[in-house]
């Protein structure tokens, strides 16, 4: 098990299965190109990559790396950055999905609301 840095990062994962099942079904992304913010350990991740076209992850712990990348290594619809996602220039999608801390809603809606 991997210690993630909950503290610097304000992080939490979600992992009720039959929480994500909802999730996922209620973002209606099938065919459609999703940017995720804060990819986590990759739970939501994957099934992103199940439901969608393409998905790119921002995440901006690397403590996170492996977990991710072996997600990368088994879909080919996956890009992951690992930058904040509110230094970086956004990219063409259909859907945004994320859980963010509620430190950084603000900062968020501010560089999306210009999209």
């Amino acid at each position: 098990m991997h210690e993630y840095n909950v503290i610097n990062y304000g992080q939490h994962f979600l992992i009720d299965e039959s929480v994500i099942d909802r999730f996922i079904s209620l973002a209606e992304i099938k065919d459609r190109d999703v940017i995720e913010i804060g990819s986590g350990n990759g739970i939501i991740t994957k099934r992103l990559c199940e439901a969608s076209k393409h998905v790119t992850c921002y995440e901006i712990d690397t403590s996170l790396k492996s977990d991710l990348n072996k997600l990368k290594e088994k879909y080919n619809n996956l890009d992951i950055i690992y930058e904040n996602f509110l230094d970086s220039e956004i990219l063409k999608c259909n859907s945004i999905i994320s859980g963010l801390p509620y430190q950084i809603l603000e900062p968020f809606l501010k560089k999306i609301i210009n999209i």
